[in-house]
């Protein structure tokens, strides 16, 4: 600690020369107050900020930003469409469509801890992902709305009642709850083909119609009988066991993508879905920027509760404790 000693007498002969030297005769002796205070805060600061001690907790603060840096913002970034993921998915229970909300970002690491940061530090991280929350909930209900449009119209069509096809639902099959019936068509699935389709039909101004016949034997009351399944999109939609119906039942679902205010829905949908990636490009932007803020050698601002001492509680145990 010799060095110190010598920067502190260093200081205090400056705080002499500034005190009898510098300030003319006629100052105030207020001046020369505020001159001896300075002299003094020197010598207590130098010696300080030249310690062992204060090295040790500037590596700690500055490890304790670059971890967050590293891990907690950059896994933000990283599973931003994981956790404003959209999806609306049917439930065995009601057999309707229901919307899930944002993932928790608590799953990012330490995120209690650099959410204190945040709040006190950088609030435009936090307002940025409030908006996006918000919004990713109201996309997701307007997915879910549309599809439950859909599967109502379609489970009320008069065409279905009129071939004698019973709605069975996939999720009733994928969790193996009940077999279908011999003749049968899927509205949970016929929903997200009808989306499909009618998104590319926007994009590209044309039908996908991306269908699929083929004959199957099925045994009925112990007799092999033919019945006529028809995918789209290598996905089963119904069953018949007139392959008549096959066309008109082709013809009932491109009618049916076609349709004025679901196309409405759907293209009032994709606009906000695009707001949404827009507002998550903000949101990436601003991570980036403090990311890079911190590895270019600056500490995030702020404090949290696992934070190393701060500088006034390391004056405090330099001197006291």
């Amino acid at each position: 600690m010799k060095i110190n000693r010598i920067i502190t007498l260093i200081g205090i002969i400056i705080g002499v020369i500034l005190l009898f030297y510098y300030f003319p005769k006629e100052l105030a002796w207020i001046n020369q107050q505020y001159v001896l205070l300075i002299t003094i805060s020197i010598s207590i600061l130098i010696p300080w900020l030249t310690s062992e001690r204060w090295v040790e907790q500037y590596r700690l603060k500055r490890d304790h930003s670059m971890e967050f840096a590293n891990e907690s913002l950059s896994q933000w970034r990283d599973e931003i469409d994981e956790l404003t993921k959209i999806e609306s998915k049917i439930y065995i229970e009601s057999f309707e469509f229901e919307y899930r909300y944002p993932k928790s970002n608590s799953s990012i690491i330490y995120f209690k801890y650099l959410n204190e940061h945040l709040q006190k530090g950088h609030p435009i991280i936090l307002e940025l992902w409030s908006k996006i929350e918000n919004h990713c909930i109201s996309v997701n209900q307007m997915i879910t709305d549309i599809k439950e449009n859909i599967r109502k119209a379609i489970i009320n069509d008069d065409l279905l009642e009129k071939l004698e096809l019973k709605k069975h639902y996939y999720i009733q099959i994928s969790e193996r709850r009940s077999y279908p019936p011999p003749e049968y068509y899927e509205p949970d699935t016929i929903v997200n083909l009808l989306l499909s389709e009618i998104d590319y039909l926007q994009k590209y101004q044309k039908h996908w119609s991306n269908f699929e016949m083929r004959k199957i034997v099925i045994n009925i009351n112990e007799k092999p009988t033919n019945v006529f399944e028809l995918s789209y999109d290598n996905k089963i939609i119904l069953r018949t066991l007139n392959e008549d119906n096959i066309n008109i039942l082709k013809k009932w679902f491109i009618d049916f993508s076609e349709r004025y205010e679901i196309i409405n829905m759907v293209r009032s949908f994709n606009d906000q879905d695009a707001l949404l990636e827009i507002y998550k490009m903000e949101f990436v932007n601003a991570l980036d920027d403090l990311i890079w803020f911190v590895r270019l050698g600056n500490n995030l601002k702020g404090e949290c509760s696992f934070c190393p001492v701060g500088i006034f509680s390391a004056i405090k145990n330099h001197f006291l404790g």
